[in-house]
């Protein structure tokens, strides 16, 4: 029960304000949407959706805007001015309170914890000298019992969250999961709700745009390829075109996959195979819920008690100051570092699956030698980067290509 509670109420209490799942956290302007649930690509095979028992239902939105929805219910939604998936949901009162809370978990916990340190301070300076000596005096007199109490907590602390690890089968590494995975979508499923209803009204790609055809179809491919894969076949998806020259492509928790139309003009069909698959391996790896899991046990084991630390012991412009560069650090050298870590993971099972679809797999790497070329030599620091260079994904997938060669032969292509 207090496992359950603990992660509802801490969940997202670490999350960025941004509308992506593969923690591409550095641009987040969305242009206009067009969104096709359940998506047949040919209209006339197969769909994205692989609940087979149930029949397809093809609807349009009453609007101009050209948003369609397949839904996969025998009955007609009582809302189409919201994805089917997310009318499923059912999302509760208390789903919103506990992200109506948890949203301000993050903003506080930090701010309690200066005013708590500011407070020891002033409390301490204003007892005399000879009481401050008693307890410094008694502080050190119980310096074991002290240690041993702090030691304890951190235990129980890294105990309880050794309760979350599970083995990843994607990459054989232990993983912190502290919160459910329906916590996660019910957030990408508002996420997805306001990109919607604010960018869905202008410049969006009709279902029978050529481009559209081409991504959903190449994503209907994709996912027929790996319709073995658990994650793959229970989760509905969406396929979501954004009508911008951006070169980008991002996808929610909850299986609604973004791509641009100008990275489908530079990309051809096997290269634009793999990045949709870099995308759905970010679902499959569930990136979103790591990244927050462990930006969680940092703030908690690191960030909370250094702050207090910092703001008990240093005048508070100068603990200030060193509290928003412990902060810099730890974002730094534990989420940036995480991030990047995603990205690779990603580029790899991505191929993976690209390989069961009989793609082309020298398009991965050639495709991020282009992206080099159009880019240029990257101007900041590489360890400031949420993604790795170009180049460097590049050689990174030209090195995959014997193993994932291998796959392709035993997928019989």
């Amino acid at each position: 029960m207090f496992r359950s509670c603990f992660a509802s109420i801490s969940s997202f209490s670490l999350m960025k304000a941004t509308e992506k799942c593969n923690c591409e956290l550095d641009q987040d302007d969305f242009l206009t949407v067009d969104i096709l649930n359940d998506v047949d690509v040919t209209q006339n095979q197969t769909n994205l959706n692989y609940q087979e028992s149930e029949p397809v239902e093809e609807y349009k939105n009453n609007n101009s805007s050209n948003i369609i929805f397949q839904n996969s219910s025998s009955s007609s939604s009582s809302s189409e001015s919201e994805p089917e998936n997310m009318q499923n949901s059912k999302t509760t009162l208390e789903d919103c309170s506990i992200i109506y809370f948890a949203g301000y978990l993050r903003e506080f916990s930090l701010l309690l914890t200066v005013i708590g340190g500011v407070a020891t301070r002033r409390w301490w300076f204003k007892r005399t000298p000879e009481t401050r000596r008693r307890y410094a005096d008694a502080a050190w007199t119980h310096r074991l019992a002290i240690g041993t109490t702090v030691t304890a907590g951190l235990c129980l602390i890294g105990t309880f969250l050794s309760f979350y690890m599970e083995l990843d089968p994607w990459t054989d590494l232990w993983r912190l999961f502290i919160f459910s995975e329906r916590t996660i979508e019910v957030r990408a499923d508002k996420q997805v709700a306001i990109i919607l209803a604010e960018m869905g009204k202008c410049c969006l790609l009709g279902i029978e745009h050529p481009t559209y055809k081409r991504v959903a179809g190449l994503t209907s491919r994709l996912l027929n390829a790996n319709i073995e894969v658990d994650e793959i076949r229970k989760r509905q998806w969406s396929v979501v075109v954004v009508d911008s020259p951006m070169v980008n492509a991002f996808v929610m928790a909850n299986g609604f996959i973004f791509v641009f139309s100008g990275l489908a003009a530079v990309a051809n069909d096997d290269q634009l195979s793999i990045i949709v698959g870099h995308e759905l391996a970010h679902c499959l790896l569930r990136h979103l819920n790591h990244y927050n899991s462990v930006n969680l046990a940092v703030h908690l084991m690191c960030m909370l008690p250094a702050s207090v630390i910092l703001s008990a012991a240093l005048p508070f412009p100068i603990a200030l100051f060193a509290v928003v560069m412990c902060r810099f650090i730890l974002y730094v050298c534990v989420g940036l570092t995480t991030q990047r870590g995603h990205e690779v993971e990603a580029d790899r099972v991505g191929l993976e699956l690209a390989a069961n679809a009989c793609v082309d797999l020298t398009q991965g790497y050639r495709f991020w030698e282009n992206m080099s070329k159009i880019n240029g030599p990257s101007t900041r620091i590489w360890w400031l980067e949420t993604h790795p260079s170009d180049k460097s994904r590049a050689r990174y997938l030209f090195s995959l290509i014997p193993v994932t060669k291998q796959l392709q032969k035993l997928a019989g292509c």
